[in-house]
């Protein structure tokens, strides 16, 4: 995996919109942003670069996919009552409208252990989320986003498992509503004193391909950092 970046130009993967919080793109150095018009200049992009950093678990990336690192609280979302850092996993075809995997990715919240993760409070949660993230990048855009449609419901499963819908807006490609589908679970990390929400989304129906992908960083996710 390529190294940490600290990057506060406008090439982060998801937010491709400025620094609205410090973002860490791990993203292929000839990568194009999905949303970014302009490029930084090369003396703003020296002075973004800051020394690696090492992310206190492990999360697999898969063969393709792109990876995003922001700190809480979220420039995009500062609602959400969280310490930690959000980690991201982005399909290949996550900001491509022809594929299959467009809008396919993961994330997790690594958040204090007292954090309030039931289902009504991620539900509340992933609504300031997306709305949060839909109107930054349109005000970054001059979009006109006021017709857009927000509302996630997630169901708690059996053990700490849960999964639910998201409704929500793309604002980096079509412009058009979207409907995720939601998987994920909540567990501890001891050692660390932390507590892992995991967050795995697409419009695919569940038994798609590409949610092997999805199972598999959950499955992989360590609480130990890699050496």
């Amino acid at each position: 995996m390529q190294p940490n970046l600290v990057l506060s130009i406008p090439i982060a993967i998801f937010l491709g919109l400025g620094a609205l919080s410090p973002a860490v793109s791990r993203a292929d150095e000839d990568a194009t942003p999905p949303v970014a018009e302009e490029s930084a200049t090369s003396d703003t992009a020296a002075a973004a670069i800051e020394p690696e950093i090492q992310l206190p678990f492990s999360m697999p990336v898969p063969e393709g996919w792109r990876t995003e690192t922001i700190p809480f609280p979220l420039g995009f979302a500062p609602d959400l009552p969280y310490e930690g850092l959000e980690e991201l996993r982005f399909s290949p075809g996550m900001f491509d409208a022809d594929s299959e995997q467009f809008w396919s990715y993961a994330f997790i919240w690594w958040v204090n252990l007292d954090s309030e993760t039931d289902a009504d409070s991620l539900s509340i949660y992933l609504d300031s989320y997306f709305q949060g993230l839909a109107d930054a990048v349109a005000q970054s855009r001059e979009l006109d986003i006021s017709g857009a449609h927000f509302a996630s419901s997630i169901e708690a499963n059996e053990g700490a498992s849960f999964s639910g819908v998201a409704e929500t807006f793309d604002p980096f490609v079509t412009l058009e509503q979207v409907t995720l589908h939601i998987r994920g679970d909540v567990f501890p990390c001891p050692a660390q004193e932390r507590l892992v929400v995991f967050f795995a989304l697409s419009p695919q129906d569940v038994d798609h391909a590409v949610w092997d992908d999805l199972d598999a960083i959950r499955a992989g996710f360590s609480c130990e950092a890699s050496e």
